[in-house]
Parts: C-alpha cells; sequence; structure tokens
C-alpha cells in the first residue's frame, strides 16, 4: 500500500471507542507523524462532555474563552509529568509557537470548523520534534455507527 505523504488523519471518536489505542498503535510506525495527545477540541469549544474523567455541563465559548483554553490544554499538557499518562509530552511544544498561530489564524474567523483547522495547525506547528504536517483529513471513530452518524456527520459532510 502506497501512503499519501502530504496529508494527516484526524482521529475523532467517543470515549472508549479505541481512539487512545488506535493513536498508539499508528505512533508506533516510522512512516506517520502523529500528535502525542489527544487533543480535546468538544470540551475546549464548550461541548457537553460527559464520562468518568471528565464532565461539564454545555457553555457558550466566544473566541477568547477557547484560545484560553487551547492555550491552557497546551500549558498543561507540556508539564503534565504523570509517566502513567496515555500522553507523556513534558516540553514537546513552543507554546509561543502555538499561541501565535492559534491567534493569527482566529483573527479572520471564529467558527467551529475554523477553530479545529487553526488549532490542529498550531499543535502541528508548535511540536519541537515532529514537524512534517500537511493538511489534516478526517477519520472519524465511534463505538457503534450512529455514534458518529449523528455526532458530527453534518460537520463531517461540510469539511
Amino acid at each position: 500500500m502506497r501512503m499519501n505523504k502530504s496529508k494527516n488523519i484526524f482521529l475523532l471518536g467517543a470515549h472508549k471507542a479505541g481512539t487512545s489505542l488506535l493513536r498508539s498503535l499508528l505512533e508506533g510506525s516510522e512512516n506517520l507523524s502523529v500528535l502525542p495527545i489527544e487533543t480535546h477540541p468538544f470540551q475546549i469549544l464548550g461541548f457537553w462532555i460527559q464520562y468518568p474523567y471528565r464532565f461539564h455541563f454545555p457553555k457558550t465559548v466566544t473566541k477568547r474563552d477557547a484560545i484560553i483554553e487551547a492555550k491552557k490544554w497546551i500549558s498543561e499538557s507540556n508539564r503534565n509529568k504523570d509517566k502513567l499518562s496515555d500522553s507523556y509530552t513534558v516540553d514537546w511544544f513552543n507554546e509561543e509557537v502555538f499561541a501565535e498561530v492559534l491567534e493569527s489564524g482566529l483573527n479572520i474567523e471564529f467558527s467551529f470548523s475554523n477553530f479545529i483547522e487553526v488549532y490542529f495547525e498550531a499543535i502541528e506547528k508548535s511540536i519541537k520534534f515532529k514537524t512534517d504536517f500537511m493538511k489534516i483529513d478526517i477519520l472519524a471513530i465511534g463505538a457503534h455507527p450512529d455514534d458518529v452518524e449523528l455526532g458530527c456527520s453534518a460537520t463531517l459532510a461540510k469539511e
């Protein structure tokens, strides 16, 4: 199988759907560059999150709120020294580069799809160790096909 090296895959899945395992398996390939963390964009954008390790009610998020939360998430990822975590990323990210890319990209438009695109671009450009990223493709994974179809089909179709 010949792989197109100009594209990335964005994994999207419900809690306990196997996305962490799949990310870990893909990370083992020398032919792929894989983001080293789970990025939680839905939480940053104020969507309802409810599972044992992460919970909050839905809320309206402004562009400023999203930028603050995204920067906080990257900062926490840079400082998380829990070696039992599925992602040990101490000092992986250049936080200044992340903030610059995020803020300049969101100056144009603040929408769900624009935030996702700019957020992942900022993560990719701020990684100190892996920098070979291009355009994002989306692979949606759910525990059941309806999870993907009902949960995000309109967004996937739009993209």
